[in-house]
């Protein structure tokens, strides 16, 4: 199955994967231990059982989402951010791992996102 994303292999129903939507919508048993991997071929992670565990809301980067250059440490100016557009594909026809940003002075550009642990923007 085509998974976008993280993947989250339940350890034990080794038939269940989850995407980060499913996962995080406790769409199988939280009681059971998963393990997280970024793309095809990364390590995993071994996490824990969810159950009984703090739920924090995250904000992850996505269409319309406001990001600056995490290349650049001078102080963030909201009037440069520039604006996700999509997700996109890179040179390696990798979806999950590329987004195209619109920059109110560079037009739009692709940037990596979390691709083999590298990131080249932040909200």
């Amino acid at each position: 199955e085509d998974i976008s994303g993280i993947r989250w292999q339940c350890r034990e129903c080794p038939e269940i994967s989850l995407c980060s939507s499913c996962y995080n919508d406790n769409q199988h048993d939280i009681d059971h231990r998963f393990c997280a991997s970024a793309y095809p071929g990364a390590t995993s992670v071994n996490i824990s059982r969810r159950n009984g565990e703090k739920c924090v809301m995250a904000r992850g980067i996505y269409p319309s989402a406001k990001v600056v250059d995490s290349q650049d440490d001078t102080p963030v100016d909201v009037s440069t951010a520039g604006t996700v557009t999509e997700h996109a594909e890179d040179e390696d026809k990798d979806q999950r791992c590329t987004v195209a940003v619109t920059w109110p002075d560079k037009g739009t550009k692709l940037h990596r996102l979390g691709h083999k642990g590298e990131v080249n923007i932040k909200c």
